[in-house]
């Protein structure tokens, strides 16, 4: 393994992390989530980080240092494609694979880092759901916006009839109505039932709830956060200190957020309407007013039509050209989506703990 040739390779690293600790994670001298296998150790030393990253000891910098042991340069997912091979073998239990799901939403990890760890998981029947929201949920460093949403709706289809059907219904309606800017899926945030959903999955429907206007959603969103933090007080001391802080700024500008969410949204709808006028005007084959033929409508060209489906699902549903507005709307996404991955991480994390741990 590459870091056999390491004098010491670092498995769980001191806090706070000091200089040296950094240049041996940033040349790869660590040994990455089950890189000694998958084993109860590994479990274990996967909590072990978690909770040094959330220590009262640690330093700011910690959980960027301590995600980038989730996968190592020269290994990729190849650990992780192990770990799903034994749990589908039934050589390990699936909570191995929830806690290291959980470390990766907890250690902050970026949205392709994330996904990429997680996709081994996708193949775990058990643990699919969960892997999903790893992977699928997230921003635009992975997947683009209109790529995520169609994976959630693909998703929405796979798990209809089952517990997590309604989960992923809300995904599917926070992306649309936060991102695609469409109005008619505060309708189903709205007819959602909360309280059957994840302390997480509740945590982000009342997040699209405030952004457009619904002041009460602003106290569910404190209640779903201390529901999903429960039992993981002891291992990760500070984790309720720092989510306050991110709660705390996601809400602090409550008017300017939805200002700038309107903006968004009449912009698409501007840009929108320039798009269907613009196809209906240009791609349309031209035809003879005097042919027998006249009360048909006209008729798409081959390269027509695949310009529409192109170009249109893009700019008609996405596509906003108010750069300003739409760039702090997607900021403001992004860091309601990392607090997700967090608390998803946490509810995974304590609904594992007293297996792995004991």
């Amino acid at each position: 393994m590459p870091w056999h040739a390491a004098a010491s390779p670092i498995e769980v690293p001191r806090a706070p992390i000091d200089p040296e600790t950094e240049s041996a994670l940033h040349h790869g001298r660590y040994v990455p989530l089950f890189g000694w296998g998958a084993t109860d150790d590994e479990a274990r030393r996967v909590v072990a980080l978690v909770s040094r990253a959330y220590s009262t000891e640690a330093d700011p910098g910690a959980m960027d240092c301590l995600a980038t042991m989730l996968l190592h340069p020269n290994l990729g997912t190849r650990p992780m494609t192990f770990l799903a091979e034994a749990i589908q073998s039934g050589a390990a239990p699936d909570s191995w694979g929830r806690v290291a799901l959980a470390a990766a939403g907890l250690l902050g990890a970026g949205d392709a880092v994330r996904a990429e760890f997680g996709e081994p998981l996708l193949e775990c029947p058990s643990l699919r759901a969960n892997a999903l929201r790893t992977v699928a949920v997230g921003g635009a460093e992975r997947y683009t916006f209109p790529e995520t949403f169609a994976r959630l709706c693909a998703a929405e289809k796979e798990f209809g009839g089952t517990r997590d059907a309604e989960s992923f219904t809300a995904l599917r309606a926070w992306f649309e109505l936060v991102l695609a800017r469409r109005w008619s899926a505060l309708d189903t945030l709205r007819e959602i039932r909360v309280e059957s959903l994840p302390a997480a999955d509740a945590w982000l429907v009342s997040a699209g709830l405030f952004l457009v206007g619904d002041d009460a959603a602003k106290s569910r969103m404190t209640e779903y956060a201390s529901l999903a933090l429960e039992g993981l007080q002891p291992v990760a001391p500070r984790v309720m200190h720092v989510l306050a802080r991110e709660l705390a700024e996601l809400v602090s500008q409550p008017w300017a957020r939805r200002w700038d969410h309107l903006r968004c949204a009449a912009a698409k709808d501007h840009a929108a309407a320039a798009v269907r006028a613009w196809l209906s005007a240009a791609l349309y084959e031209p035809h003879d007013e005097g042919a027998e033929h006249e009360t048909l409508g006209p008729e798409m060209t081959k390269a027509a039509r695949e310009a529409r489906a192109l170009v249109g699902g893009f700019l008609v549903d996405w596509f906003v050209h108010d750069r300003e507005a739409r760039s702090r709307v997607d900021h403001w996404a992004g860091d309601v989506l990392r607090v997700y991955h967090r608390l998803h991480g946490a509810s995974m994390l304590g609904s594992a703990l007293d297996e792995v741990v004991g």
